[in-house]
């Protein structure tokens, strides 16, 4: 009779420790699947070129730009980006001072997250951090130059107008720091920009 009961808790025992390793695979399973990145993430290429505006001092300042990175299962975004000036502005101190359009430009990464990507409009908040440099120059040929730190976050209203074409029209605000070139100050650059991007994707 005793050996009838030590087979039947035998038996409990090893139901019990199989039932505990089905328990632990599924944990490690479920684990595997809500893990940050798995074989099953779909990551796309993109090319976004695009033009924005701001004001310098009362001007209007156009800026050409260009990002490329990736997009992960079609929502975030990592990539990396440029932007150089394309007009001459007046700063109004100092004499008579221009930012050269060749000179003032920044460059860095850019982190962003698309909601809704498949409805025909959605929304795709990104935050840029970068570094830049801007030049002041006078008619009397003197000029300086400075380096800058920016930080940009922005918001833009997308629109699908193909599978791997998409346009984006948005707003930002870009914060820069560390500028004291003459004539030309973080405030000058420190302002609310524009933006139209054509972002092409590859699948």
């Amino acid at each position: 009779m005793k050996n009838i009961e030590r087979v039947i808790i035998k038996g409990d025992t090893m139901r019990k420790f199989a039932a505990l390793l089905i328990c632990l695979a599924a944990v490690s399973v479920q684990a595997k699947d809500e893990a940050l990145l798995n074989d099953q993430d779909a990551w796309k290429l993109y090319t976004a070129p695009e033009i924005s505006f701001s004001k310098v001092n009362g001007d209007v300042q156009a800026l050409g730009g260009l990002g490329i990175g990736t997009i992960l299962n079609d929502r975030w975004t990592f990539g990396l980006a440029g932007r150089i000036s394309v007009n001459d502005v007046n700063t109004g101190e100092g004499g008579d001072y221009s930012l050269d359009q060749w000179k003032h430009w920044y460059a860095g990464g850019e982190l962003g997250y698309i909601f809704a990507p498949d409805r025909l409009v959605h929304l795709n908040p990104s935050v840029f951090v970068g570094a830049g440099e801007a030049k002041a120059k006078g008619y009397i040929g003197s000029e300086k130059s400075g380096d800058f730190l920016v930080v940009e976050p922005r918001l833009a209203l997308c629109l699908n107008l193909h599978e791997t074409w998409e346009l984006n029209v948005g707003v930002g605000y870009r914060w820069t720091d560390g500028l004291d070139t003459l004539a030309v100050e973080d405030d000058d650059l420190t302002d609310i920009t524009w933006f139209v991007q054509l972002r092409a994707t590859e699948f």
